[in-house]
Order: C-alpha cells, then sequence, then structure tokens
C-alpha cells in the first residue's frame, strides 16, 4: 500500500495530498468547508470522522480509491442519523466518481458525466450558460486549479 503524504493548506494538516486537492477544488468554487470538523459513533459501523462537512448540510468523503463496504456502511449510517447527506467521493477533482448516501438510507452511484451537474446543484455554482449539454464553467475552472495545485517545498496553490 502507498503511503499517503500529510499536507498542509489553509492551516489544515490534511491526511493526503489528495484531500487537499480537495479543498483547493472548493476553495476555487467559492464553497465554505471544515476539515474534519466533527466525529461521530455511530454505533455497530464504528466511528467515524468526516474529511468535510460543508455548509449545506453535507458531508464529504474523500477516497483514492473506491471505498470500502464499511467505508460505505459509515456514510448510510451517518446520512441516517438525520446528520446531513454523506458524498463519497473517489479519485481527483475532475476524474472522480461518486456515491451519495442519502437520509432514506440509500446509497446511489453518480456517473462521472452525471457528477459536474451534481457539483453545481449541490453548490448553485451555475451560471446562466450552464445546461445538461454544455461544460459548467465554475466546475472546468476549479478542476483547473485543483490539478495545478503544487504543495512540494512549501509552494502555496
Amino acid at each position: 500500500m502507498i503511503q499517503a503524504i500529510e499536507t498542509r493548506y489553509k492551516g489544515y494538516r490534511f491526511r493526503s495530498r489528495l484531500e487537499a486537492r480537495w479543498a483547493v477544488f472548493f476553495d476555487a468554487l467559492g464553497v465554505k468547508w471544515e476539515y474534519e470538523a466533527q466525529g461521530y459513533d455511530l454505533g455497530p459501523v464504528g466511528p467515524y470522522l468526516p474529511d468535510f462537512q460543508m455548509f449545506n448540510d453535507v458531508w464529504i468523503e474523500i477516497k483514492g480509491l473506491q471505498p470500502s463496504p464499511q467505508e460505505i456502511a459509515r456514510g448510510r449510517a451517518l446520512a441516517s442519523a438525520g446528520n446531513g447527506a454523506v458524498f463519497i467521493v473517489s479519485g481527483t477533482p475532475g476524474d472522480e466518481t461518486a456515491l451519495w448516501c442519502v437520509p432514506s438510507g440509500d446509497v446511489r452511484p453518480i456517473t462521472h458525466r452525471a457528477l459536474e451537474t451534481t457539483w453545481c446543484n449541490l453548490f448553485n455554482i451555475c451560471t446562466p450558460n450552464c445546461s445538461p449539454r454544455s461544460v459548467c464553467r465554475p466546475y472546468f475552472q476549479a478542476v483547473t486549479a485543483a490539478r495545478s495545485a503544487r504543495f512540494e517545498h512549501g509552494e502555496r496553490p
């Protein structure tokens, strides 16, 4: 297994560069977030510390690879406990896949093409030119910012 590299960004110490890259993505969208704000005891599925708390009753968990069944169970349990919806995202901005855990306990996969629209709707970032058949400029600008971020040797994104 490859060891993640802890990364500092905006006063937070992220467990990986991937998580820091997602923070850059959210900043580029102008979305307020807090990193590892609150942990939960979810009983049978164990403790859970989601990566990002967004300020619209959404939690976002970042995974490098597809989430394990236990990670999906934790997302489902947190959403079902009435703490808002949980978005489990795998991969880097622009190449991500996701699962949406909703308070009813359902877990829905979101296809890559639908993710652009999902981000637009989730954070209300769409411009008048956004549509299912066009590109969402704020999304692609945020993807570019996240992919361009350099964290080596004290550089700042």
